[in-house]
């Protein structure tokens, strides 16, 4: 559009120019605000899901909840209660029974 409407664009351009300051880049923010607390929620879920927290409370001692607490930093599976399986079956053998 050279020599034709210069004014004109460089109006339109001004104007689009503060749109996007005063509205698009703090909604951009907004919205990656909103994308990190889902993300969060969603983790938190994942967590309730393996009953992450219950396993936590449960644990023979802190050793078994660091190594709990490591697999989930690493991305693995928490699975059951760390240490707790070989507990209980030894218990079972001796005759205890544990709900």
């Amino acid at each position: 559009m050279e020599r034709f409407g210069t004014k004109q664009y460089a109006a339109i351009k001004q104007r689009l120019t503060q749109i996007m300051n005063k509205h698009l880049i703090p909604a951009g923010y907004e919205f990656q605000r909103v994308q990190y607390d889902f993300d969060r929620l969603r983790q938190g879920k994942e967590l309730f899901d393996r009953n992450t927290v219950e396993a936590l409370k449960t644990a023979n001692d802190n050793n078994a909840r660091y190594e709990l607490l490591q697999r989930m930093k690493n991305g693995r599976s928490s699975g059951d209660h760390p240490r707790r399986g070989r507990r209980d079956q030894r218990s079972t053998e001796n005759g205890d029974q544990r709900d």
